[in-house]
């Protein structure tokens, strides 16, 4: 009997011992995986800022870098975003960009009306270099300090007293930047954001997609027809010279700046990086 029992307690300590030694391998591959997607990101950054590349080389798509790892590479322009601190700036100057700025929150964010003005209030009060509280705003309340200063980042926002109107669905940051030249791209904003500019709306919005989407409708394809001039704009969604004149200062064709997103595979395990460069895009 002892001898049965001393073989069963050696067969549990071996099971237990293998199973133990077998998560531990699991971990150590999935940790190793996890490294790989991670430098394969990496990788396509590298690609994406290779100056001889063209821009729709076949190596930002789906590139094998060997078997199992692959990485992808995005490149779009930064003005496809909305400025968070150029908007800022301009609602703190002028009227008319408040006006713009709470169409923005209505047509993307759908704020109601009634909230506009205190969340804008509160987001002036958050950048400006004062300790004035505006009509609607916020500066100093029951432990909450506006930051007297623009945006460092996106997130930030979610510090600012009500955002949350803005910063609790989903995805949010992909509408804003603080690394664009200010106007919005034409040729690569959503179509929500061109909805909320001045004298355009979602009917004319999807007219602006599907001409940059050429031929075949598909955006980011080689047949596309990109806008080369603003008036071109005006063209196509039949605004006066007037409506045309509100409308200009808010767009532009291209953007100097350029985000690179950079996605790496390994074995089911994926890793993303971006960056924001001047210069390079599709």
């Amino acid at each position: 009997m002892l001898v049965i029992w001393a073989i069963t307690l050696l067969s549990v300590v071996v099971l237990t011992w293998s199973e133990i030694v077998g998560w531990n391998l699991e971990r150590f591959n999935d940790s190793g995986d996890r490294s790989q997607a991670r430098m394969a990101a990496i990788s396509g950054i590298a690609l994406a800022l290779d100056p001889q590349l063209d821009d729709s080389s076949s190596l930002f798509r789906d590139h094998e870098i060997e078997p199992g790892l692959t990485t992808n590479v995005v490149i779009e322009s930064e003005g496809a975003r909305i400025n968070l601190n150029y908007m800022a700036a301009k609602a703190l100057q002028d009227e008319g960009a408040r006006n713009q700025f709470a169409r923005f929150l209505e047509v993307i964010f759908n704020v109601e009306p009634r909230d506009q003005d205190a969340l804008i209030d509160a987001i002036l009060d958050w950048v400006d270099a004062d300790d004035v509280k505006r009509l609607n705003g916020i500066e100093s309340e029951d432990g909450y300090e506006a930051g007297n200063r623009f945006f460092y980042t996106v997130d930030e926002l979610e510090k600012v007293h009500g955002a949350e109107l803005i910063t609790t669905q989903p995805n949010w940051q992909d509408r804003f930047t603080l690394w664009s030249h200010g106007r919005i791209d034409v040729n690569w904003a959503a179509p929500e954001i061109l909805a909320a500019l001045p004298g355009l709306d979602e009917f004319i919005a999807e007219e602006i997609v599907l001409r940059v989407a050429g031929p075949d409708g598909i955006l980011r394809t080689e047949d596309d027809e990109p806008f080369e001039s603003l008036e071109e704009i005006q063209q196509l969604a039949g605004l006066s010279d007037g409506a045309f004149n509100v409308l200009s200062p808010w767009i532009s064709t291209s953007d100097r700046s350029s985000r690179i997103v950079a996605t790496g595979s390994a074995n089911g395990f994926e890793h993303t990086v971006s960056v924001v460069m001047n210069g390079r895009q599709r």
